[in-house]
């Protein structure tokens, strides 16, 4: 998937204000890629990458439940501020 595609697929549900939870993207059903879930998960790196460093994004994958300690805020917290940063 190229970085257009992917920015284009999540358009609409961005605007709809649609992007699931952290908790709905650890999901290995087949509705991960329904919910473009592939989509979504790059662009909660991005995000990540884009806001707090390489560095931040190496300590989500070795402690992804770790929001507390990783990014001083709730994972409601940390999805809104993602919510904020897709909808720029």
């Amino acid at each position: 998937m190229t970085e257009d595609f992917i920015k284009g697929s999540t358009e609409d549900a961005i605007r709809n204000l649609e992007i699931p939870s952290f908790d709905k993207l650890n999901n290995d059903t087949w509705d991960f890629e329904t919910m473009k879930g592939f989509q979504f998960s790059y662009r909660f790196v991005e995000f990540v990458i884009e806001q707090y460093g390489v560095d931040t994004l190496n300590e989500v994958i070795r402690n992804p439940h770790d929001f507390n300690g990783i990014f001083q805020c709730s994972e409601a917290e940390l999805h809104q501020k993602m919510v904020d940063y897709l909808k720029r």
